[in-house]
């Protein structure tokens, strides 16, 4: 409530008087970020685990295993970019 006795659009759409929603810009840039960030972790992570784990079975064995690693970060990737998307209410 503001001092004439309007109610706050930003307080009203939120979950606390005190939160207000992320700015479009900050969300891309965060989620930019993020998604940077986890697809360099991600891309060591499954080159270690795919070498490891599939050393010595047959190149078919090996192929579905690393196609499996390779197309396996979309689904967190894909959250990431819908978070960003989300705009403020």
């Amino acid at each position: 409530m503001r001092r004439d006795g309007a109610a706050d659009p930003i307080a009203a759409d939120c979950q606390t008087p005190m939160m207000t929603p992320m700015h479009p810009r900050t969300r891309k840039l965060i989620g930019s970020i993020a998604l940077i960030v986890f697809v360099g972790l991600y891309m060591v992570l499954a080159m270690e685990a795919t070498t490891v784990l599939f050393n010595g079975q047959p190149p078919l064995v090996q192929g579905l295993g690393y196609a499996f690693a390779g197309l396996i970060w979309i689904l967190p990737a894909g959250a990431i970019i819908s978070w960003m998307a989300k705009t403020a209410k």
